[in-house]
Parts: C-alpha cells; sequence; structure tokens
C-alpha cells in the first residue's frame, strides 16, 4: 500500500509537494464510517492507518495530471533503469518558470507498506546523471538505512549485503536500486516489483485497457467471475457479454487491400491474436416474441459503457491482489453513480477484502459528499498565483476561520464550499460574456 508519494521540480510543482494515503486521526471513529465502509486500514504495529481511496480536485491547469505524471515517471524510470545504455539520457521535464530550477534536479520519493516493512525509496536526478538516490527500511522499533548514494559515493547499510561490491558496477545514468534488482537482490528485487504494480492510468485512453480486459474475462478463473459480478453491478444495459478471440489470417482484411500489404501485416503479427466484446441485447419482434441479439459492443454502446469495460481489467487486478491504482479523469464519460459505486468498492470492507487502493483526479463535484468521501479522503492540487506552481493540501489539513482557526467540520457539505472557494481557488468564470461587445474591441 502507497503511503506517501512525493515530487520536487517536476512540471508545474516547483517544491517539494507531498501526496499523502495516511488517515487522518480526525476521520477514524467509528460512526463516520459506516457497516461496510472501513474507509481506512490498520497498519497495526506502525501505528498508521492507510486510506484505500483518495480523490484529487482542482482547476483546469492546477495540476492534477501533472502528480500522476511525476508516479508515472518515477516508476518508468525504475522500471526501465537497468535497461538502459550508459550513454541514454533521463526523462526530465523541471519547472519552466523559475530560471534557477532550470539546471537543478528533479526528485521523486514514495513510502509504501510491503512484507511487513515500511519502505522509503526516492533518488534526484538530472537530464544525464542520478545525483542522490536513498532506501531506508523500516521495522517495528525505527527506520534504518539501507544505502544512500551522494553522486558517485554509495554507502550500504547492514541490512543491504545484496549492495556489497556492486558499488563501481552503477553508471551514472542508472539507480543503483535497479542494479541490484538485475543481479537479483532479494529487497530490491521486492521493491521492484511494487512498482511495477503500481499502476498510473489515463481514464482517457481506455482502449489502452481493452485487451487486457477481454483477456481477463476470457480466462474462465476467478478474477473473469469478479470481472463479469462487477459489470453486472454497473447495470450496462445489456443482458449478457461475449468475448472472444481470432486468430490474425487473411479473413480479417477488407477488399481490396493490395496483397503485399496484407502479407507484411502477417508478417508482422505472426501467431497474435484479435480480441472482440460483443454484447447480447433482447431484440423484440413484430409477433411479441424476443430473441436474444449480438451486437460488437465498440458499435453497439455508449462511450461511458464502453469505458467501464476497458477498465474492469485494470480495477478487477487491483482488487483481487492489492494494488495501487491511480487513474487520472476517472469520471470521464461515467454517470456519477458508476463513479461512486467503483469508489464505493474501494472503500468497503467486502469489496477489497486485500487493501487495494484506488487513486483519482476528477472534476465531479458530486463525489464531495461525507457519505462518500471523508475529509482526509479528498485532496486539492491549487496553483500558486505568485509562481503558477502546483501546491497540494487535504481537506481534514485546511482550518476554516470562525473566530478562530479549527478544522473544516467533517458533516459540512463538501460541494457547496468547494464550488463557493471556501477550500481553493476556482476558475474565475463569473464575469460575463458579451459576444457584440469582444468582436469590436
Amino acid at each position: 500500500m502507497l503511503i506517501e508519494f512525493s515530487a520536487k521540480n517536476y512540471r508545474s510543482i516547483k517544491e517539494k509537494q507531498t501526496f499523502s494515503m495516511k488517515a487522518s486521526p480526525y476521520d477514524k471513529d467509528k460512526a463516520f464510517q459506516g457497516e461496510d465502509k472501513l474507509r481506512h486500514r490498520e497498519i497495526g504495529k506502525y501505528k498508521i492507518s492507510l486510506l484505500p481511496v483518495t480523490a484529487i480536485y482542482g482547476a483546469n491547469s492546477s495540476g492534477k495530471s501533472n502528480l500522476l505524471s511525476a508516479m508515472w515517471t518515477m516508476r518508468d524510470i525504475i522500471l526501465s533503469s537497468s535497461k538502459s545504455n550508459s550513454t541514454d539520457k533521463l526523462r526530465i521535464d523541471t519547472f519552466a518558470l523559475d530560471e534557477n530550477y532550470l539546471d537543478e534536479p528533479t526528485e521523486f520519493e514514495a513510502s509504501f507498506f510491503l512484507n511487513d516493512r515500511i519502505y522509503r525509496y526516492g533518488f534526484a536526478y538530472t537530464r544525464n546523471e542520478i545525483k542522490r538516490e536513498w532506501l531506508y527500511e523500516r521495522t517495528r522499533i525505527k527506520e534504518q538505512e539501507l544505502f544512500i548514494r551522494d553522486n558517485d559515493k554509495i554507502t550500504i547499510g547492514k541490512n543491504f549485503k545484496e549492495g556489497n561490491g556492486k558499488e563501481s558496477m552503477v553508471s551514472p545514468n542508472r539507480l543503483f536500486l535497479a542494479l541490484v534488482d538485475f543481479l537479483n537482490g532479494e529487497i530490491s528485487t521486492k521493491i521492484l516489483k511494487w512498482f511495477k504494480h503500481f499502476n498510473i492510468i489515463s481514464g482517457t485512453f481506455n482502449k489502452n485497457f481493452r485487451d487486457y480486459s477481454i483477456d481477463l474475462l476470457l480466462k474462465k478463473d476467478g478474477k473473469t467471475n469478479a470481472s463479469k459480478e462487477f459489470l453486472k453491478q454497473m447495470d450496462l444495459g445489456f443482458s449478457e457479454l461475449n468475448p472472444g478471440e481470432q486468430d490474425i489470417d487473411e479473413s480479417i482484411f477488407p477488399p481490396n487491400i493490395p496483397q503485399k500489404v496484407k502479407e507484411n501485416f502477417l508478417k508482422e503479427h505472426a501467431n497474435e491474436k484479435i480480441r472482440f466484446l460483443e454484447s447480447i441485447h433482447t431484440f423484440h419482434h413484430k409477433d411479441g416474441t424476443t430473441s436474444q441479439k449480438t451486437f460488437d459492443s465498440g458499435e453497439m454502446e455508449s462511450e461511458g459503457t464502453i469505458k467501464i469495460l476497458d477498465l474492469s481489467g485494470p480495477i478487477i487486478n487491483t482488487l483481487v491482489n492489492g494494488y495501487t491504482l491511480a487513474i487520472d479523469e476517472l469520471d470521464a464519460k461515467l454517470h456519477p453513480l458508476l463513479t461512486q459505486k467503483i469508489i464505493d468498492i474501494f472503500n468497503s470492507g467486502s469489496g477489497n477484502p486485500y487493501n487495494a487502493q484506488l487513486i483519482f483526479a476528477t472534476h465531479d463535484t458530486n463525489l464531495l459528499n461525507n457519505k462518500i468521501l471523508r475529509r482526509d479522503q479528498i485532496c486539492f492540487v491549487e496553483k500558486d498565483k505568485a509562481d503558477e506552481s502546483s501546491k497540494l493540501k487535504r481537506l481534514s489539513d485546511i482550518e476554516s476561520k470562525s473566530g478562530e482557526f479549527h478544522k473544516i467540520r467533517r458533516d459540512r457539505i463538501f460541494e457547496k464550499d468547494y464550488l463557493s472557494e471556501k477550500y481553493v481557488a476556482l476558475p474565475n468564470v463569473s464575469k460575463g460574456f458579451d459576444l457584440i461587445e469582444a468582436m469590436n474591441r
């Protein structure tokens, strides 16, 4: 489970900003949880509680997507590091509105719960090299250093024996953690696997996950059953789904395709299959009888339905394995009740028994309801007017002034307060638009 993620000098994130999945101590009473709404998961011996869901709000261009992109970039650098050539450049995208930051390192850090341990791993880098890198492990007693890298100097802690003797083997543009994993280090391999299953995806390019979701429906195992039940509860309008696949052969081509084009395509995709998903609807005949009629789901169903079908695989895989999933624009094209249903599943004990986590960026203010999300499950991203940098704050950490400073009450009407700019600044769209006046300026 993700505990915290921090980023510095990345796109609109200038100074270090920390996104937290820690439950607020003010929101953990049973009366606010509901019968099956656990809303947080106790990590007992560490005396911390982690959230299964957090929603990220903010105006357009506030930096919501940049926060999720920072998570994806950290993950991508970690997973691709061991495959890099020594001359490869690192992916860099520094804060562009301050000359002092253009050549400064970008920094990422994540802390997470894994195999009864808490790990904290991070690195700072420029286009050409890793400037700093660190890994800590926390047991019941205290946090211990596993290794620290400062430019070309690497210090190995006593509990990271798998790193001994490998300090000189890492090139300036590669991560030491990835090198030790490549050489079969036990701890480093577990950590890379955690990042591999920390998935950050787009809610608008959902077609990217279609084949995976269809594969899951085809497997005929527990995940398949769970996926079918999930889609059934979404009430998407069809009576049944029929997933399938076919070989890539001559039959897939429309008429008049040049033979050379077909040959090249078949050679490039030899032994591959095309997945398809059909939806079955009730067809009414003139004589009053009915029958079942099959349609290509991509042609028959709405964009919202297709999105749910595409995302069903990543969502069920996350729930079954207890992974962490971040989705940018989860609510795009979806009815608010469908988005709420997904949140309720992750929030509940029965729907999410393996402590999976859902992080999502959204504009859907219908979800700003204390029956759906607690104060500590709502994160705001706001642009600082002075330097246009992104700043993060959770609703549970915001203070309101009414005689004296105090926490926002948990029974407030969050949506109303948000839209009235009680928590963060919203786009200034109140000024009237006069078309004729604008044309004659």
